[in-house]
């Protein structure tokens, strides 16, 4: 992350013309938040692309101390970091360079010590990235089970398609800009409303999820355990998994419940996976609860594990440690 100067008179952001997609979009509201006094121009003249203060996703030319942001051009090889071998979008790079001011410039109320690093992290991880591969055709898997609607979709469906034969170039113009004003609303929301919920699972589970790595009796342990509270952020365990060089894979934290203290089990997907755990709870466990679970004799405590592996629960410690345990063991054997 390189800081931009906080100072610096921004009166023009130029962009490309006719069709917009997701990276430009999102690159333009960010600056928009940091330079709210500046124009957005949508041109591929060349002329005119000269004259811009700020030049996203055109013009060829990647020169971030002089604040041009293209991507398209032959040689073009930056990623965010040395962790991601992914090339950046527009978006990407606005973000690489100017991510701390949009986040403050959101005048979000935070702590004095809030970990903004941490927070610029995620959301790289947790957002951008996706843009940049979207926007560089690289796929997220080579075996995709189903086809699922994207943000980039989404602001796809923003680009006018209707715009009557004969109309003039200009009126053309006009169409375009205003629904390109219309998606950087859209997502831009968007955006705000994913570094509020970051903003909070970091103020929430950051000190929880630390101590419970350094109170690992084993480094090489495969879950961790948490004391009361919410639902922990998957996020935060595989941000750790990588920064701390773990491989936490199941999270145990108690609730309050009006039966008494419940002790969860949730199984933490791959990094970059929605739903499936890399460890799921025991085959033979899946799909039952209560008593149909009391037949298993370590199991007098259990309560219930999802059809899918993916959480389960318990009445005692002892009991979710050992369905912990028993399912690192299954899938080890498995995996060997």
């Amino acid at each position: 992350m390189e800081e931009r100067e906080a100072n610096k008179i921004i009166s023009t952001i130029i962009t490309h013309d006719g069709a917009f997609h997701l990276d430009d979009v999102l690159a333009c509201f960010m600056l928009k938040k940091i330079y709210p006094h500046a124009n957005i121009v949508r041109t591929r003249n060349e002329d005119i692309i000269k004259t811009g203060d700020i030049v996203v996703d055109v013009g060829g030319v990647f020169d971030p101390a002089n604040f041009k942001y293209d991507h398209h051009q032959r040689g073009f090889n930056q990623t965010y970091n040395d962790n991601y071998d992914i090339k950046m979008s527009s978006a990407g790079l606005v973000y690489k360079y100017h991510g701390m001011q949009f986040i403050k410039a959101l005048g979000l109320d935070v702590h004095p010590d809030f970990d903004y690093l941490l927070l610029l992290g995620l959301l790289y991880e947790t957002y951008f990235v996706s843009v940049d591969a979207n926007d560089n055709g690289v796929d997220i898997s080579d075996d995709v089970r189903y086809n699922e609607r994207t943000l980039d979709n989404v602001i796809r469906s923003f680009v006018p398609f209707d715009i009557p034969e004969g109309e003039s170039i200009e009126y053309g113009d006009k169409v375009r800009y205003e629904a390109f004003e219309k998606a950087m609303e859209y997502i831009g929301s968007d955006l705000v409303r994913h570094c509020k919920y970051l903003m909070h699972q970091i103020n929430k589970d950051k000190m929880p999820i630390l101590q419970s790595f350094n109170q690992m009796k084993d480094p090489r342990s495969r879950y961790i355990i948490m004391g009361s509270g919410a639902y922990p952020a998957k996020e935060l365990i595989q941000y750790y998994n990588t920064s701390l060089n773990r491989n936490v894979s199941i999270i145990i934290y108690k609730i309050r419940s009006r039966e008494g203290t419940i002790y969860k089990l949730l199984c933490i997907p791959k990094k970059g996976i929605r739903y499936t755990p890399e460890i799921p709870l025991c085959e033979e466990w899946r799909g039952l609860r209560n008593e149909q679970m009391r037949r298993f004799p370590k199991l007098k405590k259990a309560s219930f594990v999802h059809a899918t592996g993916f959480c389960g629960s318990a009445m005692d410690l002892e009991t979710a440690e050992y369905m912990a345990q028993k399912s690192i063991e299954e899938y080890l054997k498995k995996t060997v």
